[in-house]
């Protein structure tokens, strides 16, 4: 037996000390006739005190108080190996525990065998609870184990996931909990035990990935090295092209960036990385080609300079298939309600000076912050805006410069004209940012993390492997959708260090945990007890004694 508060114990003190001097004896009693024989003299002696039992009241009082401290102190009364005892397995499915180990099983599975053989040496009469992470329970016994084996691993980095398992296990069970993982839980508890799996990770894999255009089709992509190895391969592929390096690696914890330039760039950039470790989810990684550049039209006489940045931006960003379509107008009429587009004021007729104090610039919808609008508006002229609802992005002096709308469509009035604005950089930054916004174009290719999708998707790469039912998007991999988009999600970035392994098995076989301690609510019986005692105390006769009275003598 031991307790979970024993810090209650120390009240035994004060409660033996009083229980003694309620046993001390007390003078001794004498049976006489009549009060008259008490005025006779007698020798005085000093009388002989002795341990003498209480009333019974008294006694169950002093029962009572004894069987409260020791409910209040938590008492566990240990079962033996383990009989009518739950132990729950928390099974970590993470990206480190879903590598696999030299002989190819993945890691959170060879970890739950090892496991399952200890426990059955040791405590057989254990009930085992599965429980995955992420997945939920997954069984009992045997027929859990068989379902974690069956499990597939994902390309998760989720620490807090797993340890608001943890702690909801603890809360919820009074017995052991096991946690399978490689990851620092930082949970500090004598009920919890780490376990971890015999091999540890050997992992090369990529952490992340980003494709460019501009100024030239590129690939960054970043190693994280979790072995002893110095060299790898690194293969791109795009379209109908591969390209394969012989690279060098960084040391072991650590991660590096690799950039390689593309002869082109199709709609899907894929990455692989291979090298003699025993294989992760993370040797692959996709960017998908997601916003593809508008199509400027010019309708009317354009200023100049607008018209020469229409042509370099169709040049250095050409629109494809399914490109939205952007008007640009000096004119509003030549604007139908549902175009995307840009109206600019008519340098025809006569602005009005415009100050610049004070001057507004928003935060969005469009942004333009980094623009030098002092500069960019310094001897400009500003016209009244057209009728509509407009949201004001610039204003200066009380009037605006620059507003958008959204309904029914995306579009832009710029209300400013300068003859030094076409000569500064801000004017390429001013209308490419314009064009992008209005065309909707944002990164050349994009690659999400893994994370669990709605319904529809399916796994199409990498080939041969399918996601369960509802876990589309744990699995990294190039996903698509019955209307054709597509969705390049990867592993999460591996951490950079892991948990020391401990000596698991050495503690699964200690004595404290073959005896597989279990609360059996002694307490509450132990409370139980001693109101009992206190019902009786207040029943029985205050002067009842446990010893009769002795009899008069006649």
């Amino acid at each position: 037996m031991y307790f979970t508060s024993p810090e209650w114990l120390i009240g035994l003190l004060g409660w033996a000390a009083v229980a003694l001097w309620v046993l001390w004896g007390r003078r001794p009693q004498t049976w006489v006739p009549f009060l008259v024989l008490w005025k006779a003299p007698a020798p005085q002696r000093q009388p002989r005190r002795r341990r003498e039992p209480p009333p019974v009241a008294l006694l169950a009082m002093l029962g009572a108080i004894l069987l409260t401290l020791f409910a209040a102190a938590g008492p566990v009364i240990p079962s033996w190996r383990g009989y009518g005892q739950t132990i729950t397995v928390i099974v970590d499915r993470g990206l480190s525990m879903s590598g696999q180990t030299p002989r190819g099983q993945v890691r959170f599975a060879q970890a739950a065998e090892a496991l399952y053989a200890v426990i059955r040496e040791n405590i057989p009469g254990v009930k085992l609870v599965w429980e995955l992470v992420p997945g939920g329970d997954a069984g009992v016994g045997a027929d859990g184990l068989a379902r974690v084996r069956a499990t597939s691993g994902t390309g998760l980095v989720d620490a807090d996931a797993l340890q608001i398992a943890v702690r909801q296990t603890l809360v919820l069970s009074p017995d052991l909990v096991l946690v399978l993982t490689d990851q620092s839980l930082g949970i500090a508890d004598s009920r919890l035990t780490q376990i971890f799996p015999d091999d540890p990770l050997l992992n090369v894999g990529i952490d992340g990935l980003s494709v460019r255009q501009d100024p030239h089709p590129q690939a960054m992509v970043r190693l994280m090295n979790h072995s002893p190895l110095n060299r790898a391969t690194l293969l791109v592929r795009t379209g109908d092209k591969e390209l394969s390096d012989d690279i060098g690696l960084p040391p072991d914890g650590q991660a590096r960036n690799y950039f390689v330039d593309l002869p082109a760039a199709g709609d899907v950039v894929e990455v692989q990385v291979r090298a003699q470790d025993c294989g992760a989810l993370n040797h692959q990684a996709w960017a998908v080609h997601r916003a593809a550049w508008p199509r400027l039209e010019a309708r009317g006489a354009l200023p100049p300079q607008l018209a020469r940045i229409i042509e370099v931006y169709r040049r250095r960003r050409p629109p494809q298939a399914g490109s939205n379509r952007v008007s640009v107008t000096a004119s509003m009429q030549a604007v139908a309600p549902g175009d995307l587009a840009v109206i600019v004021a008519d340098d025809s007729a006569h602005g009005q000076p415009l100050s610049l104090q004070p001057l507004v610039v928003a935060k969005g919808p469009l942004s333009t912050a980094d623009v030098d609008w002092p500069q960019v508006l310094g001897g400009a002229r500003a016209h009244p805006p057209p009728v509509g609802d407009w949201l004001p992005i610039v204003s200066a002096g009380g009037a605006t410069v620059l507003a958008v709308r959204t309904q029914p469509a995306r579009q832009v009035w710029v209300g400013f004209e300068s003859a030094d604005f076409g000569q500064s950089v801000d004017f390429v930054l001013f209308w490419s940012r314009v064009f992008d916004w209005l065309g909707q174009a944002g990164p050349d290719y994009e690659s999400g993390t893994v994370g669990a999708l709605g319904g529809g998707w399916e796994l199409s790469r990498p080939a041969g492997v399918a996601a369960p039912a509802g876990e589309a998007g744990l699995i990294p991999g190039l996903y698509r959708r019955g209307d054709g988009a597509m969705q390049a999600l990867n592993a999460a970035p591996m951490p950079a260090t892991l948990a020391a392994p401990g000596a698991w098995r050495q503690k699964m076989k200690s004595e404290s945990v073959v005896q597989a301690r279990r609360s059996l609510s002694a307490a509450l019986l132990l409370a139980a007890l001693a109101l009992a005692c206190v019902a009786a105390a207040t029943w029985l006769p205050a002067a009842r004694s446990m010893w009769p009275a002795p009899r008069r003598q006649s």
